[in-house]
C-alpha cells in the first residue's frame, strides 16, 4: 500500500511504522506495514509514547538517560484478494504486531515504566 492507497471499502487503513520515525525508524518498506489508524493509535499510546518519555524523540534530549531495547515483529496472514472490479489486490495483511522493550541500563529509579510486551491484533480487511 501506498501512504494515500485504499483498499475499497477499507479507507482506515494505513502504512505503520514498524519503528517510529522519531525512535530511527526509516520510512522504507522494510519498516512499513499495513494496520488500521486504531492500530496507529494504540502503537503511539502503548509502544512509543512511554519510550519516547524516556529517552526522548529527539537525540541527546536533556534528562534522558535510560538505554532501552525494543522489537517489533509481525506475524501476517495468508495472502488474499481485496477489492472489486479492475481494483483487485492480491495482498498480505498481518494478524498480530507484536511491541516489545526492555531496560539494558540506567532505569529511573522513580515512576519507572514497566517493561511490556504489547501485541496489537490488526483487523482482517472486509
Amino acid at each position: 500500500l501506498g501512504d494515500t492507497d485504499q483498499i475499497q471499502g477499507v479507507p482506515y487503513y494505513r502504512r505503520l511504522h514498524l519503528v517510529n520515525h522519531r525512535l530511527g525508524g526509516p520510512g522504507q518498506k522494510q519498516n512499513l506495514v499495513p494496520g488500521s489508524q486504531e492500530n496507529n493509535s494504540e502503537m503511539e499510546r502503548d509502544f512509543e509514547a512511554p519510550i519516547k518519555n524516556m529517552i526522548g524523540d529527539e537525540p541527546m534530549m536533556p534528562g534522558k538517560k535510560a538505554v532501552l531495547w525494543m522489537k517489533v515483529s509481525v506475524t501476517y496472514r495468508p495472502a488474499k484478494k481485496y477489492g472489486t472490479g479492475s481494483k483487485v489486490q492480491t495482498l498480505q495483511f498481518p494478524r498480530t504486531i507484536t511491541c516489545k522493550w526492555g531496560y539494558l541500563k540506567n532505569k529511573p529509579k522513580k515512576n519507572a515504566e514497566t517493561p511490556r510486551t504489547i501485541p496489537l491484533p490488526v483487523p482482517e480487511p472486509a
